[in-house]
């Protein structure tokens, strides 16, 4: 190979774009909550009939549904739901 090869070939290699870092996806939420029995829509259904008449945040960890809204009066609201049971933790 004459130097003028190794030299377009070293030129090349090094301006080459890098590759570009993969992200990595978390676990899909719908995923995450496969093992539990209550979904968010019966997780909202049971903080309505428990006096949330506005849900602003709704999360789940773990075991259980964490709610967090407003009642009738606009007094902030926080309740757990059991993911399994449907119970009112808190």
């Amino acid at each position: 190979m004459s130097k003028a090869a190794c030299l377009v070939s070293f030129l090349l290699a090094s301006t080459w774009p890098a590759p570009t870092p993969v992200a990595i996806r978390a676990e899909p939420p719908a995923a995450a909550t496969s093992h539990a029995r209550i979904d968010e829509n019966d997780a909202r259904r049971i903080a309505w009939r428990n006096g949330i008449v506005h849900i602003e945040e709704i999360a789940f960890h773990g075991d259980r549904w964490e709610i967090a809204g407003r009642d009738r009066e606009n007094l902030e609201l926080a309740i757990d739901v059991d993911a399994k049971k449907g119970a009112v933790l808190r």
